[in-house]
């Protein structure tokens, strides 16, 4: 039992976590969430595939039960999902939802400020701020603590992406079908590009160029992508650019570190919740939530490692990993002919960390066994260094 919970930082896993505890049965007389942000910009958005309902489906923006995607050579595969919907759910709609529901509740209340360190002395957590403010707590969640990527033995790549929300005067958008991987775009060895459409209505979408690489661009390097494949894309369509939006997702083998403590948790990104090979964080993240707020219903010890993250997946993670880094195939054709060879279902329950051991040896069966056996062998290697 938890009388007083702080939540160090205010994004998307410290706001999800707060909005589901004040709608369970989890007892607590105070929350303090700790942020040093004011979110009230649509700065991100967050695209992933779900079975059925949600805690989040009233503020989903749009979704589909069609996908496309487009390979290197310009072929388009479009599928239609049958127990899924891909959905969008735009950074200031869930700000305002969130917010507005915290708000309501007397229990819970903001700082504004950053937070420099979280320890547990003698069964209490203690947190600092950057404004020397000394915060005690009977629990505290953590999403800010960065993993440690710094080993040598670690591949460490990054999913970056430059976006724009852009609105023509012309119908030039479909809107009964995204297109989540559009690889039609040039490649290089050792990275993935490809363009992220997301149509919000025929004359409006989100457009992204989405990079796996091991550094950054530059900011000329991104705008000039992104223009370039407009050009030959809509030849003759004047945009408008709406909005505005670059972020950074780390995809990396390193080892999720255990919480020392159960009064110290982490969570979201800092908890291992995004995807190591894909970048994905939103549906992960609300699973390891939602497992923190059912042990906490049932009054029961909250686990030292995230329970969501099966081992076998991690690895299945860390051999695309060294695929990339290692060897020659292309990775842009590979996610390709995995939705071709094994429909969306399928590959969404395995990059959903969600799938079958069968589904798991059909899917590999159809990969290059040579080289994917050898990075899985690498992968197990250092996975248990």
């Amino acid at each position: 039992m938890s009388k007083k919970i702080v939540i160090c930082g205010g994004g998307m896993s410290g706001l999800s976590l707060a909005v589901k505890l004040v709608s369970s049965k989890v007892f607590f007389e105070q929350i303090i969430i700790i942020e040093p942000e004011t979110k009230d910009q649509n700065d991100r958005t967050w695209a992933f595939w779900e079975k059925g309902t949600s805690f989040f489906d009233n503020i989903v923006y749009r979704k589909w039960q069609n996908i496309d995607l487009i390979s290197t050579k310009g072929d388009r595969a479009n599928y239609k999902l049958y127990s899924y919907n891909y959905k969008l759910i735009r950074g200031i709609d869930f700000y305002t939802y969130c917010l507005k529901t915290l708000n309501k509740d007397p229990r819970v209340s903001f700082i504004k400020d950053r937070v420099l360190d979280i320890h547990e002395v003698e069964n209490t957590v203690h947190i600092k701020t950057a404004e020397n403010e000394i915060i005690n707590a009977d629990l505290s969640f953590d999403s800010i603590t960065k993993l440690n990527l710094g080993s040598s033995k670690n591949i460490n790549y990054l999913q970056h992406f430059y976006g724009r929300v852009l609105k023509a005067d012309e119908k030039v958008f479909n809107t009964s079908s995204p297109e989540i991987m559009n690889f039609g775009v040039p490649q290089k060895s050792h990275e993935c590009h490809f363009i992220y459409i997301i149509p919000i209505s025929e004359t409006e979408a989100l457009v992204e160029y989405t990079i796996f690489s091991e550094n950054l661009f530059s900011e000329k390097e991104y705008k000039t992508l992104l223009n370039t494949y407009l050009q030959k894309r809509y030849k003759d369509i004047d945009f408008n650019t709406l909005e505005e939006e670059f972020g950074v997702i780390p995809m990396s083998n390193a080892k999720i570190p255990k919480n020392t403590s159960n009064k110290i948790i982490k969570i979201g990104t800092a908890a291992g919740s995004t995807h190591p090979a894909t970048g994905y964080t939103f549906y992960s993240c609300q699973k390891h939530i939602d497992s923190i707020i059912s042990d906490l219903e049932q009054n029961q010890a909250l686990k030292l490692q995230n329970p969501t993250l099966p081992v076998r997946h991690l690895l299945y993670a860390s051999t695309l990993l060294n695929v990339l880094k290692h060897t020659d195939i292309s990775i842009a054709d590979f996610f390709y002919n995995m939705f071709k060879n094994n429909g969306p279902e399928n590959v969404f329950d395995f990059l959903g960390m969600e799938s079958t051991f069968t589904q798991e040896i059909k899917i590999m069966s159809k990969t290059p066994l040579l080289k994917f056996g050898f990075s899985f062998l690498k992968a197990t290697k250092h996975y248990f260094s």
